[in-house]
């Protein structure tokens, strides 16, 4: 029978959890120093990553909304006025790395703003239409031009990581990583690397719908097994709408897990997917599951293979996305799911050294489990999910008895092969080998096995 385990990288960070903060909407002032006050709650939930979106100015030229995108960037260097100044960013590190967090900054080099410094430093580095505007190859992204990466603006660029990766950045989200020329992000690694050793590079990859777009337009694009060359860790766009379609009845659970089974077994060994339910792209969960199966897919999100990412709010219940190009804060009234939260930042944190990843024949709920690699260990983590909210008790495979619940911090029982919860989610640390068949997964055994 063919091997269906995932063996997870040998690597702190694929047991990792990024807080992604988007500071204009963190805080009612929008402001760097209102998350440097929130970092101790923050490293209080077990993270160890501290992800910021763009802190740089927004262009004015072509803006959207009232206040305009992060994402149209009008100079590399600068911290932007309306989030605070360059003291306020510093402190905001130096204090991040007192508490053991580590902080990656993102980065956008497809595009910049029309009136951009660099644009009009280098008029030729953006591209522009017959009447010499700026413009680019995505007609969506109205108020941004496209780079041009010819010899001058490459240099730029590479000057722009080094600068911030020397003020204390550990590491860079990359955005639309796919669509910027390939040998631009190895050279940019060799580079920044170079000068500051282990830094963290993640990108952000496009679903296939893009991938498809873009050939069809001869627009450059790379697909995830290219951009891992160059990246740590890469988005999970790959399964994002299966994971949607099973989230709302038009597929199961079961062929989305299976497919991230597949997606670990054929990346190379070193390649880690980020694992999240939400971010400031893409809808909050709590706005289109209930809170159970909200949580149920969480929970099971986090502990697959692969660093998890929480976007801020996520923890207070927030159900609204604040707007890219207005003033919205996170409503932090909702239920607090710190505590909860936190047991699930810590269960994940041993799947550190409990490497080997399994999907299990389970059903109604889905069923994962981490062991450890070496055969004489015997410790395995289970992992129930009801992400159907089916309700239990669930149908188990492990010894009648009583166990502790990681994520509830409460006794649960399992008696005549049925373990009673009312909870969505369960965790168990369980201190023996469990004998518990794996999922055959169809994606990875054929008729020649």
């Amino acid at each position: 029978m063919a091997e269906t385990s995932f063996i997870a990288p040998d690597s702190d960070i694929a047991a990792a959890t990024i807080y992604q903060v988007y500071p204009r909407a963190f805080s009612a002032d929008g402001s760097l120093r209102a998350v440097t006050a929130e970092l101790e709650r923050i490293s209080a939930l077990g993270a160890d990553i501290l992800y910021l979106t763009p802190v740089q100015p927004i262009g004015r030229e072509r803006r959207i909304g009232s206040v305009g995108s992060p994402y149209a960037i009008q100079d590399y260097r600068r911290i932007d006025p309306e989030q605070g100044t360059d003291g306020d960013f510093d402190e905001l590190v130096t204090r991040a790395h007192a508490l053991d967090l580590r902080v990656v900054l993102d980065i956008v080099f497809h595009h910049v703003s029309p009136d951009a410094v660099l644009a009009q430093e280098l008029p030729d580095a953006v591209m522009r239409d017959v009447a010499a505007e700026p413009t680019g190859s995505i007609p969506e992204w109205g108020d941004v031009a496209e780079l041009v990466f010819d010899r001058a603006v490459r240099a730029h660029l590479l000057e722009v990581l080094l600068f911030w990766a020397a003020r204390g950045v550990d590491g860079f989200r990359c955005d639309v990583a796919s669509l910027v020329p390939l040998d631009f992000w190895l050279d940019a690694r060799a580079v920044v690397d170079a000068a500051h050793p282990g830094t963290l590079w993640i990108a952000e990859t496009v679903d296939p719908g893009m991938i498809a777009f873009c050939r069809r337009a001869g627009i450059t694009v790379h697909e995830d097994a290219e951009v891992f060359q160059a990246f740590d860790i890469e988005y999970p766009y790959d399964t994002w709408q299966l994971w949607r379609n099973a989230t709302d009845g038009r597929a199961s659970a079961l062929q989305y897990v299976d497919l991230v089974q597949w997606q670990g077994l054929t990346r190379p060994p070193t390649a880690m997917k980020l694992r999240c339910v939400e971010n400031h792209d893409n809808a909050r969960v709590q706005s289109f599951l209930s809170t159970d199966r909200a949580f149920a897919w969480t929970a099971l999100t986090a502990l697959l293979p692969g660093p998890f990412l929480m976007y801020a709010g996520q923890e207070a219940s927030a159900a609204a996305r604040p707007s890219l190009f207005e003033r919205e804060p996170v409503d932090w009234s909702g239920v607090d799911l710190s505590a909860v939260l936190t047991r699930l930042i810590s269960a994940k944190k041993k799947t550190r050294w409990l490497r080997r990843f399994d999907v299990l024949e389970s059903a109604p709920w889905i069923g994962l489990s981490w062991s450890a690699i070496e055969a004489d260990e015997p410790h395995t983590l289970l992992g129930l999910f009801d992400v159907d909210g089916t309700g239990g008790p669930v149908p188990v495979r492990i010894p009648d008895g009583r166990y502790t619940d990681l994520l509830a911090e409460a006794e649960v029982v399992v008696a005549n092969g049925l373990l009673h919860t009312a909870a969505p989610a369960v965790v168990l640390d369980v201190a023996a080998l469990v004998s518990w068949p794996t999922r055959r997964n169809p994606l990875l055994i054929g008729e020649v096995d």
